[in-house]
């Protein structure tokens, strides 16, 4: 959670060698396996890109194309994960869903259409940010969208720019510390016994 900047000041070495360190650290921290089931909140996100929209968005479509195209999904008061994917259609919105989700699960996802073929199987509860529904009953996709911000505001704020090359790796962090968020010790001792491994 903080900037190989910040590590080259704190450790006094290279940009170069805090980066490759912090890169390590966040390759030793992969997502689970184990597909997440109960109450599971579903978004597409964008990150990255940079670009006008212009004038009634006549640019939209080529700032849009820039982004790298990201997915999460959020046990209620449980695990998450979230993945780079190649693009916002269905084919790879189901590809992500059958892979990270049980289907006895519920899904809880906004109106979009695409998830009218990639969620066929799964029960699901939905709510139309069109129309300014962002709650109906159990229905919401707040905790995923809460995600998110937090990404985005970090990779602006602390990491200040993120390639896509490398987002994958970033992402595994940003879960990790979100599925890690017990005490400050709890974590730290988790954080060890995933980078230290035993010398042969």
């Amino acid at each position: 959670s903080i900037s190989a900047k910040e590590l080259q000041r704190e450790l006094e070495v290279t940009y170069k060698t805090a980066w490759r360190m912090a890169n390590l650290i966040r390759k030793a921290l992969p997502q689970s396996d184990e597909p997440l089931d109960g109450e599971v909140e579903v978004d597409a996100g964008y990150i990255g890109g940079k670009g006008i929209a212009g004038k009634n968005n006549v640019n939209l479509s080529q700032v849009m194309a820039d982004k790298s195209v990201v997915m999460a999904a959020i046990e209620r008061k449980g695990r998450m994960k979230a993945e780079v994917v190649p693009d916002a259609g269905a084919l790879s919105t189901k590809n992500f869903l059958w892979k990270n989700v049980k289907q006895s699960a519920t899904l809880m996802t906004d109106s979009a259409k695409v998830y009218e073929i990639s969620a066929a199987p799964f029960k699901r509860e939905t709510v139309n940010h069109s129309k300014g529904q962002y709650v109906r009953g159990r229905a919401h996709v707040n905790n995923v969208e809460a995600f998110w911000a937090h990404v985005k505001r970090s990779i602006r704020g602390t990491h200040k720019g993120v390639s896509p090359k490398h987002l994958q790796t970033y992402l595994d962090g940003f879960v990790w510390h979100r599925n890690n968020a017990g005490t400050d010790r709890e974590r730290f001792s988790s954080l060890l016994s995933a980078v230290l491994q035993p010398v042969a």
